[in-house]
């Protein structure tokens, strides 16, 4: 790990720290009641009563509310888009202080962009690269259309943050501006330039793939699981009430509902969305289990495979939050989601606000069911990618009564 890497992690994870704790759980509330309101919109379900903090928080919601889910009307739908746009708005509100509608021609490039390259990533014709580096002198047009994106990925992010730089009224709690003075401030302190504008283009980049596309896919396995199993459903949903009664949670209620908080760490454990972690590399000669690891061997954790060993877990491929509760065999110290060692996700914090507030908004207003009786279930199978998404499937979303436990 040279000087420049510690500098830039240690500047970029300040500032993570910095505007989520100013302003973190604010945007994912928002973004809660985005789906929610979205939700209830098309639902027609006009006696639902609403416990909103403040009417201001919806104003920026109008365009997405009226236009995006309407053609739903209350039947199925595929709601993977809509929490792509709830991820996604999450993420360049923090760092930009932007948000967007679904129908923004801007978002829609954004997405489009990122899902071609996550795709192309997932390719054998990418793979085969880092075992044979050679092969990249030969042609290859999936490598070239990854390059391709990549290209167009790298101009869309250029153009945010000269847009950001121009901004009059820059926000005061957004990551960028968090980042820019960070770097300065520590290319000062060291009286030499270790940071450039390449490690702000490469951060944003890595917040925008890292903490759109595996909350997305991860809500999308949620809803998912929870169909095959509805009567954990509906304990979350009678913890949510008995514990909340009319009010909505915040993100320290979190110790206070341990069945939600068990969903969400089993579904981690059995769909890590990112199913192998950040290569690392041996900084000294170790030894693992009797296996010599010579320095500078590159090493990949395999996450999914960890979280699935029966050494550990009790049925490991099956959908059992209860083994989270107290005497239920599981323990949360084996999860391992976010990575770990000095590579460790950078976002963990993020992520485990936006898993909770999304899942938490989402369950206590709404039951998700199966479009119609002896429908399919989703296929849990997964599609190998970088990111681990479920095959594409339909739900309904039946709004809940409030006033019901």
């Amino acid at each position: 790990y040279t000087e420049e890497w510690r500098a830039h992690r240690r500047v970029v994870h300040s500032a993570l720290l910095r505007c989520c704790q100013q302003s973190l759980h604010g945007v994912i509330e928002r973004q809660a009641l985005h789906l929610r309101k979205v939700q209830k919109t098309i639902s027609s379900c006009g006696n639902l009563s609403w416990n909103v903090a403040s009417s201001r928080d919806l104003t920026k919601l109008g365009l997405f509310t009226t236009q995006v889910l309407m053609d739903y009307q209350g039947t199925a739908a595929d709601l993977s888009e809509d929490f792509t746009v709830a991820a996604s708005n999450v993420i360049t509100t923090l760092a930009f202080g932007k948000e967007y509608d679904k129908t923004s021609s801007e978002l829609q490039e954004l997405h489009s962009c990122l899902n071609e390259i996550v795709g192309l990533w997932g390719s054998s014709w990418i793979s085969a690269l880092d075992s044979f580096p050679l092969l990249r002198k030969l042609p290859n047009p999936v490598f070239a259309r990854l390059l391709k994106e990549v290209a167009r990925r790298d101009e869309i992010i250029k153009q945010h943050l000269r847009d950001y730089k121009l901004q009059d009224n820059k926000k005061a709690d957004a990551i960028m501006g968090s980042l820019l003075q960070a770097f300065d401030k520590q290319n000062n302190a060291e009286q030499g330039q270790l940071l450039t504008d390449v490690h702000v283009h490469m951060t944003t980049v890595d917040l925008l793939i890292g903490g759109t596309e595996t909350t997305a896919a991860w809500l999308n396995w949620t809803v998912a699981f929870l169909l095959h199993r509805p009567e954990v459903q509906t304990r979350v949903y009678e913890e949510l009430c008995t514990v909340l009664e009319e009010r909505y949670p915040k993100y320290s209620d979190r110790h206070r509902l341990p069945v939600l908080s068990s969903v969400i760490s089993e579904v981690l454990r059995l769909r890590p969305v990112a199913p192998l972690a950040v290569p690392h590399r041996a900084i000294r000669d170790s030894s693992i289990s009797g296996y010599f690891i010579p320095k500078n061997t590159v090493i990949i954790p395999n996450l999914f495979g960890a979280h699935h060993d029966p050494a550990v877990w009790s049925e490991p491929y099956s959908f059992k939050p209860e083994r989270f509760l107290e005497g239920g065999g599981g323990s949360a110290r084996s999860l391992m989601p976010f990575g770990g060692g000095a590579r460790l996700c950078l976002g963990e914090s993020l992520a485990k606000m936006e898993l909770f507030l999304f899942t938490a908004y989402l369950l206590r207003d709404f039951e998700f069911i199966l479009p119609e009786r002896g429908a399919p279930l989703p296929d849990l199978t997964g599609l190998a990618s970088v990111v681990l998404k479920i095959e594409a499937y339909r739900v309904v979303a039946r709004p809940r009564p409030l006033t019901e436990p």
